[in-house]
């Protein structure tokens, strides 16, 4: 079961998203040499499982605005989950805009996939006391 969540600006409506979670093996994983322990096991991983953009919205970033809701829900997941990954599929076509302007990688370097992986990285927080 999915969540999906509206973007709006003003009145109009400039897109969608719909996330689930998920899990990957850790053979699939880019970055599963630090993973070696988990060998066998299904990191937890929220799932992109629809993204989509207004004509009139496409070019101005709102794409990556979504991403980065789902990057935000991700690092909080992974505070309660142990939540590690972000996944989705795209089309062959998107694959580098996503690999750019995200950094996501695909999950088998050696294939031309559309399936895309991202590990949740938390930034650090400079708070004033």
């Amino acid at each position: 079961m999915g969540v999906t969540y509206l973007f709006r600006h003003r009145d109009e409506l400039v897109g969608f998203i719909t996330v689930s979670m998920n899990a990957i093996l850790v053979k699939q994983a880019p970055d599963r040499d630090d993973l070696d322990w988990l060998e066998g096991k299904h990191p937890p991983a929220v799932l992109v499982g629809q993204l989509g953009v207004d004509n009139r919205h496409r070019g101005r970033y709102a794409g990556v605005i979504m991403c980065d809701f789902v990057s935000g829900l991700a690092v909080d997941l992974s505070e309660e989950i142990g939540c590690r990954y972000i996944v989705l599929q795209t089309s062959k076509k998107n694959v580098e805009y996503y690999r750019e302007k995200l950094g996501f990688t695909t999950m088998d370097p050696n294939k031309d996939t559309s399936i895309m992986v991202k590990r949740i990285t938390r930034m650090p927080v400079d708070v004033d006391e």
